[in-house]
């Protein structure tokens, strides 16, 4: 996957347009699961087996709902409420745990710190300052 800097239309991307798309790239490779394997699309076998994954789930769910006598019953019944609260509380409880990220770019983190075009050494109050500095 390849995602260009934000910049790269009107020049060479600058380091900090550069490290946004990178961890963009990291982001959509972590939250998509692309990363767990060696090859995703190996014969599309991976993202056959988590298409079937999520249409069974999908299928037992409507089943869950028919049963209960449809959609409106279902609401009435504060299921629907229900399974968004549970599933909103077992994400965060992964979340706390830390068995899941909520996002890529709260596991991931850069070797050093991100520098700002704008640091002091670029404002014009750092210039004259390391110009002053100089011998």
């Amino acid at each position: 996957m390849h995602t260009n800097g934000y910049d790269e239309a009107l020049s060479l991307p600058t380091e900090e347009a550069a490290r946004i798309a990178l961890r963009t790239q990291q982001i959509v490779a972590f939250e998509s699961g692309a990363a767990d394997t060696v090859d995703p699309l190996a014969g599309s076998y991976y993202v056959e087996a988590l298409t079937q994954e999520v249409e069974e789930a999908a299928w037992q769910l409507i089943r869950h709902i028919d049963d209960m006598g449809g959609s409106v019953s279902a609401i009435e019944q504060g299921f629907i409420q229900e399974e968004i609260a549970r599933s909103a509380y077992q994400y965060q409880q992964r979340v706390e745990k830390k068995s899941r990220s909520s996002s890529a770019s709260t596991a991931i983190r850069p070797r050093r710190p991100d520098l700002s075009p704008y640091s002091a050494s670029t404002t014009a109050s750092g210039r004259c300052r390391r110009q002053n500095s100089i011998p």
